[in-house]
């Protein structure tokens, strides 16, 4: 399946989280389409496409995300925080489908609350 992919992006993302609590505090709910935070060195400029496949380990296969540039955390910020960028989900139904997976596992596994990499 196509995933939409252009030529202004810099190319696919590897996101490999270690654990649940990883997921979530990268996991961007408020967005109305779903989001997720994503630690890189990469610059990016708001609304900017950003394509990634994201894996956590015993949990599902790879999940092709694509979406755009909403949240931008430059190297330096105040409070250590990850430099990175947060990613709006794209309507893709397979994008969407992702979305619903990662909401599902945080969900089941009642996690409590965490710090986010975005508030």
């Amino acid at each position: 399946m196509d995933m939409g992919f252009d030529q202004r992006t810099q190319g696919p993302l590897n996101l490999r989280f270690a654990g649940l609590t990883e997921l979530q505090a990268s996991y961007m709910p408020y967005l109305h389409r779903g989001g997720l935070f994503i630690a890189t060195g990469r610059r990016y400029r708001l609304g900017e496409s950003v394509a990634a496949t994201l894996s956590l380990a015993g949990h599902f296969e790879q999940l092709q995300i694509v979406g755009d540039v909403v949240w931008i955390t430059p190297a330096g910020a105040q409070g250590n925080r990850a430099a990175g960028v947060g990613v709006h989900f794209s309507a893709d139904e397979a994008v969407q489908h992702g979305r619903l997976l990662i909401e599902g596992l945080l969900a089941q596994h009642g996690l409590p609350m965490v710090a986010s990499y975005t508030m």
